[in-house]
């Protein structure tokens, strides 16, 4: 027999332990229940040697060899001693084998000497007689009727509540650990600071109540199986519940199928309160609400086994759109408590101009009881676009929904065209010589010539009018000079250009803009007038016929005037800018999906109205004719003046912008469709008005239920 008391993996144990067992006969009775073949739950598991066998390495659980090319497990170690008397057990907090002697399986008069079994005790007058049975956990040996005896156990309470209290024989010592689940356990509910208390139970007549402790705190609650029903726990749990399995997605009976207490699984729920909800909260209990559902998604991207976002019924406002994973469902409709689910809704109204996205979907999404709107837009051809999603197949559904898409932003008023630059003046003539004509276009002035009649001016160009000036014409014969002394007529005035055409007028904007996933929705635009047309220049004046006459006793050339030149034709003016679209007004912008839809409701405030098409500028005016040279002699003639040139063309009206569209749901082509359970109810809000103009008003904005999206 061994003379160890205490025995490890390495003493004269069995190899193991499990719950005490007392001695009997040869220890037959030491032996706990066989664990089961460790191959039987891992199958073939192929080794070669012990250490490939998987081990918890705790002693008092058995250990796992490889026999036979498998990992077999031995029974938990009995610890016996073969000694009668004693109480043989492993002790996990130790992970060794203790045996305990046991005085009252001994005959009376004797005591249980732990190696040796029962024996006659030493006989004694006082305590201090004797000495101890070498077992530290019977606690101290008293003198009794003349014999020791030990009280059988040891004291090791150390009077913290919150801690369990053993005797450890292989230390000598009392050992004291703090309970792990203090925080959980009514038999011992605690922060672990010696604060610990055994919970009360609940008041008579509360039936299926039990106590809990919740987060270190005692609580009552139902019993499990059972559902409190008028929210009064004083009174008891009402129904009996039974779980008709594991899952429970919400549902429209608000049915609680795993019994949990809500509508919905508590293990994989994110709980949003309107009413008691915090952001610094976890959202992982109805207790611990977060307030807003962003925090939810954000909560959920690093927990995506929590895929039911619950939301209390009531107003949420958003600063931005909520992104939603693939495998989400956001669920609206619970009280405050979570505990019931009612045919209301939770709405979250968007003040940017998107209030859902789904880009996106490998595994289904659901949203259920929620409203999503979005708020008018105030901003210059600012659009909104209450739900966008793209690749979502055939795996997003939407159930009790109403989704509201705010007015659409006005477009912004087009820009004047500027004036035409004036046509600048003909020069005057000069002497004999004819002046240069102004730009644009204007006639030069003729020159005078010795003896001949006066030559005609240039005409002017025609620029973009239906004429240039026609040249003023020369004078008549000039004299043979110096003798005869006849008078010569003058040069003729010249005439002034056409007027430049009008620019034309600018497109109207269309019914609807540009829609693109990414970048939203592009207003249309009107069309930019055209430039006016530049007036035709004007003719350059006629020169005066000339001759000879004596200067100073000598027959010498006279002289004769130059006529003037044209006047340049004024530039057109520039064309005005069009009036900018309205925004847009829609419901849902789908791509590459079949969205499945059931009591669905689509409402669109209506298109922005577009914006004023800009006034054409005024064109510039001609530049007045140059005068021509004068003579004060009768033998001298005159140069005739420049025609003025013709003004410009005003500018063509800017067009008006297109009014916004309002659309239920647009679509990007066939793979863009809607799948309804029960017809989807549209109500869809006109189409902004077409901006108005000088020229072409713009178009209306289109409204209708679907735009380049089907149905079925």
């Amino acid at each position: 027999m061994c003379a160890l008391v205490l025995l490890g993996a390495g003493g004269c144990a069995e190899g193991g332990g499990g719950t005490g067992a007392m001695d009997a006969g040869g220890g037959g009775a030491d032996a706990g229940e066989d664990r089961e073949d460790a191959g039987s739950d891992a199958g073939a598991s192929e080794c070669t040697r012990n250490e490939d066998c998987p081990d918890d390495g705790v002693f008092c659980n058995g250990v796992v060899s490889c026999q036979s090319g498998r990992c077999v497990a031995s029974p938990a170690p009995t610890c016996n001693d073969g000694v009668g008397c004693t109480m043989d057990e492993c002790v996990l907090a130790t992970d060794e084998c203790q045996n305990t002697p046991v005085d009252s399986l001994c005959p009376d008069g004797t005591v249980c000497v732990a190696g040796a079994g029962c024996q006659t005790p030493a006989a004694c007058e006082f305590d201090d007689d004797c000495g101890g049975d070498g077992v530290f956990c019977n606690g101290d040996e008293v003198c009794v009727d003349g014999a020791c005896a030990s009280p059988g156990s040891r004291d090791c309470d150390d009077g913290d509540s919150c801690t369990l209290d053993e005797c450890a024989e292989s230390m000598g010592a009392c050992a004291s650990t703090v309970y792990e689940d203090v925080l959980t356990n009514p038999m011992h509910c605690g922060t672990g600071d010696d604060d610990c208390v055994v919970c009360p139970g609940p008041d008579a007549g509360a039936e299926h109540v039990v106590p809990v402790c919740v987060a270190g705190g005692c609580d009552l609650a139902c019993e499990e199986g059972f559902l409190d029903e008028d929210d009064d726990l004083a009174n008891g749990c009402e129904i009996e519940c039974a779980p008709g399995g594991a899952e429970d997605e919400p549902d429209d009976a608000f049915e609680d199928a795993n019994c949990d207490g809500i509508d919905g699984d508590r293990d994989r729920a994110i709980f949003v309160s309107a009413s008691r909800g915090s952001n610094a909260n976890d959202g992982l209990t109805s207790g611990t609400a977060v307030a807003t559902v962003a925090r939810a998604i954000a909560i959920q991207a690093g927990m995506p086994t929590r895929d039911q976002i619950l939301i209390e019924s009531g107003s949420y406002d958003m600063p931005a759109a909520l992104e939603l994973a693939s495998g989400t469902g956001l669920y609206g409709g619970y009280g405050a408590d979570f505990a019931t689910r009612t045919d209301s809704r939770a709405t979250l109204t968007a003040s940017s101009p998107t209030a859902l996205i789904i880009d996106g979907a490998t595994s289904p999404i659901v949203v259920d009881h929620v409203n999503l709107a979005t708020e008018n837009r105030s901003g210059v051809g600012e659009s909104t676009q209450t739900v966008r999603i793209r690749d979502g197949f055939d795996r997003v559904r939407f159930r009790h929904v109403t989704i509201v898409a705010g007015r659409g932003g006005p477009g912004a008023p087009g820009t004047s065209g500027g004036p035409g630059d004036p046509g600048t003046p003909g020069a005057p003539g000069d002497g004999s010589a004819g002046g240069a004509g102004g730009l644009f276009g204007g006639g030069r002035g003729a020159d005078g010539v010795r003896r001949d009649p006066g030559p005609a001016g240039m005409a002017g160009d025609a620029n973009d009018s239906a004429c240039g000036g026609p040249a003023g014409s020369g004078s008549g014969s000039g004299g043979l000079g110096c003798a005869d002394g006849d008078p010569n007529d003058g040069g003729t005035p010249a005439s002034g250009g056409c007027p430049g055409p009008s620019g034309s007028d600018g497109s109207p904007g269309a019914v609807a803009g540009l829609l693109d996933f990414d970048g939203g929705y592009t207003p249309a635009r009107g069309g930019l007038g055209g430039q006016g047309g530049t007036g035709g220049g004007g003719g350059g004046g006629g020169a005066g016929g000339g001759e000879d006459c004596t200067v100073a006793g000598v027959c010498t050339f006279c002289g004769t005037g130059g006529g003037g030149g044209g006047g340049g034709g004024g530039e057109g003016g520039d064309g005005g800018t069009g009036g900018g679209g309205g925004g847009a007004s829609i419901g849902i912008v789908l791509a590459t999906t079949t969205l499945s839809m059931e009591d669905v409701r689509i409402q669109t405030a209506g298109g922005g109205n577009g914006g004023r098409g800009g006034n054409g500028g005024d064109g510039g005016m001609g530049g007045p004719g140059g005068a021509g040279t004068t003579r004060s002699s009768s033998t001298e003639g005159d140069g005739g003046n420049g025609g003025s040139g013709g003004p410009g063309g005003d500018g063509g009206c800017g067009g008006g912008g297109g009014g916004g569209p309002s659309v239920g749901v647009w679509g990007f082509g066939i793979s863009s469709r809607l799948d309804e359970v029960d017809p989807v109810v549209f109500l869809v809000g006109s189409g902004g008005n077409g901006g108005p103009s000088c020229g072409n008003a713009g178009m209306s904005g289109e409204s209708t239920e679907l735009l380049d999206a089907f149905s079925f």
